[in-house]
This record gives C-alpha cells, sequence and structure tokens, in this order.
C-alpha cells in the first residue's frame, strides 16, 4: 500500500524486481510505469488506476488477482508469465485495451476478454483453457503462433467489401458543411473507435456528439467556443482538448473525462454543472474572465490542486466536492478555508 491513492503521474523505478500488493491502487493520475527488471507483482496493485495507458511489464513472471483490473492500458504484453494452478482474472475492464500477447500461462479467465470491448488482437500460444464467458473470442483475432484451441475459438479474418467502406464515408455527418474528420479508426468503423479529432471550422459541438468515445485521445478544434451537454461525457481517456477559443462549457461537457490533462480555459465565461466532474487528471487551472464556479463542476477532481481565476467572485457549494482540498486564488474574495477548498487572495 506504499503509494495507495496518491497523486503520482510517472513511476521509474529500473532496478525494481518486486510490487508488493495494493502498492498503487487507486492512484487516479498515475500514467506511466517504467521497470523493466520487474518480475513479480502482487494482488491489486494496479487496480482502479483509471489513467494508467503504459505499463512497462514484458518481464514479469508472476502476477496477483486483479491487479490490473480498471486501467487504461492500450496493450498488454508478457513474455513468459508462470502458470498458476488456477486461472486468475487480473485485467479486467481496460475499455482501451486492443492487444493482449501473454506467453507461458495456459488458462485464461474469459470474463477478462469480455471485460475489455475493444480488445481486438490476442496472443496466447500455451493456453489450453479459457474460463467462463467464450462468446466475446468470436469477435477477436488471434495471432497465427497462438495454441490451436485459442484460434479455434477466435474470428476468422475478414475483408470489408469496398462498397461498405464507401457507404460509412457518406454517411460521416456533421451538419451541412464541416471540416470534420476521425483519424486512426480502424476500416472506418466509428463505433467507438475514434483515438482523434479534428475540427477546424465549427464553433459549436454539439449535444451529445462524441458521448462515450472511449478511444478518444485527444481533439483539436481551433475555432470551437462552446462544448455541448454530454459532449464528451464518459470520454474516459480523453487527454488533450486543444482550442484557445473556449468560451462555455454546457453540463455534464466533459464529465468523468478522467485523463483529460490538458484543456485552456483562460477565455471561458460560462461553466455549467459537472462540468468537469471526475477529470482526474486536472491540476493546474487558469481563468481570466469567469466569474462563478457552478455547483459539482469540478467534484471528484482528486489531482486538482489550483483554479486561479482573478474574477471569481462566487463558487456554489459542492463544486469541488471529493477533491483534494484545491486552493482557488482570486482577487475578488479574501483568504478563508472552506473545508473543500481554501480562497486565496492573489493576483
Amino acid at each position: 500500500k506504499t503509494f495507495k491513492q496518491k497523486n503520482i503521474i510517472y513511476f521509474y523505478a529500473p532496478q525494481l524486481q518486486s510490487i508488493g500488493n495494493q502498492a498503487f491502487c487507486n492512484c487516479d493520475n498515475l500514467f506511466c510505469v517504467l521497470g523493466g527488471k520487474i518480475r513479480t507483482i502482487g494482488s491489486y496493485v494496479f487496480q482502479d488506476c483509471y489513467n494508467l495507458s503504459s505499463l512497462q511489464c514484458q518481464n514479469v513472471e508472476n502476477i496477483g488477482k486483479y491487479t490490473l483490473n480498471n486501467c487504461g492500458l492500450k496493450q498488454l504484453q508478457i513474455k513468459n508469465l508462470l502458470p498458476s494452478k488456477s486461472h486468475i482474472s487480473f485485467f479486467s475492464s481496460n475499455s482501451q485495451l486492443q492487444l493482449v500477447d501473454i506467453g507461458g500461462i495456459t488458462q485464461i479467465d474469459g470474463d477478462d476478454l469480455t471485460d475489455c470491448p475493444n480488445l481486438k488482437y490476442i496472443r496466447f500460444p500455451d493456453v489450453q483453457l479459457v474460463e467462463g464467458d467464450l462468446e466475446h473470442l468470436k469477435t477477436i483475432k488471434a495471432s497465427v503462433d497462438s495454441s490451436e484451441y485459442i484460434r479455434s475459438l477466435c474470428k476468422q479474418d475478414d475483408i470489408e467489401e469496398v462498397d461498405q467502406l464507401k457507404k460509412k464515408l457518406a454517411e460521416l455527418q456533421f451538419h451541412a458543411k464541416p471540416a470534420f474528420y476521425y483519424l486512426n479508426s480502424d476500416k472506418l468503423n466509428f463505433n467507438n473507435r475514434i483515438r482523434g479529432v479534428v475540427i477546424l471550422n465549427q464553433q459549436i459541438i454539439p449535444d451529445d456528439a462524441f458521448e462515450e468515445q472511449f478511444l478518444l485521445n485527444f481533439v483539436f478544434c481551433p475555432n470551437v467556443e462552446e462544448v455541448g451537454t454530454n459532449c464528451f461525457i464518459n470520454c474516459y481517456f480523453l487527454r488533450r482538448f486543444l482550442s484557445k477559443k473556449l468560451k462555455i462549457v454546457r453540463e455534464k461537457g466533459f464529465y468523468s473525462c478522467n485523463a483529460l490533462a490538458e484543456i485552456d480555459l483562460s477565455q471561458v465565461v460560462t461553466l455549467e454543472s459537472d462540468a468537469f466532474n471526475a477529470c482526474f487528471g486536472l491540476v493546474n487551472l487558469q481563468f481570466d474572465k469567469i466569474e462563478a464556479l457552478p455547483e459539482n463542476c469540478f467534484n471528484c477532481c482528486s489531482g486538482l490542486l489550483q483554479v486561479v481565476g482573478r474574477q471569481i467572485r462566487q463558487i456554489e457549494k459542492k463544486c469541488f466536492k471529493s477533491c483534494k482540498v484545491p486552493t482557488v486564488v482570486t482577487q475578488m474574495m479574501g483568504d478563508c478555508d472552506e473545508g473543500d477548498y481554501k480562497i486565496r487572495y492573489g493576483a
């Protein structure tokens, strides 16, 4: 439990060989772990590290139960994981996970695969038994050197017809004349597979536009001034929103964008309730024009340390509920301690 619930972003330990139980459990902001000599990882070690997208674990030989559940891993590669006496669940509920490559183990928990909805490719050269749900394997492709048992359960290669691709392109509409592109999507299948978005001419992104795009990592939209209600709700891995003209964020605009760490709020004049609820990656925010912060706006932003806004003169109750007592710096209010947050007079 060494670092449990700590506000850590990177962890680098080149000589580390063993990590004990729950060592990093609930480290919401942990993004990257580097340790090429790690051989043993205990149970629950990285459980609920929602932003953990990079883990150097290729040389791990022993791993405990539930240790990578509810993370943000994009791929999981382990050269030779020693077989255990019984199957254990250790990488369930990774919404961003697309590739799993694990050698050594002879049995796996099928529910781990089912709970990773975007998993596309697997390599299990030694697995001879999958316990639990097998149905999801029919949607996954196995490597040619996976065991015959695994290959018999998995999806066969298919090629999408050109006419189908053209139809999907024709259906890509936003408004009348959008300058709007999906980047790096797989076979033009946009169902929860968008990785990046470029919007050149739009000023408003409408309500629900990108709801639950689990793979979305960035949005480049230099002219966008308004983000609609529920616009990016549950885009767990949206890390960068790039617009210097943003003025309005409607209710739940970025709700539960757990990884959001880069966004320019200097021109914002209006925030609605729950606009940034559960955005764990926010640390230091700068407002130049906003005067009021609404209810639940930054609720559960566990990484938030400071909000600087010289014009802020009103903060609604529960604005910073379940945060770690951030400091609000403003010229419009005197020093005080409000329990959930502190106010400090400053430029």
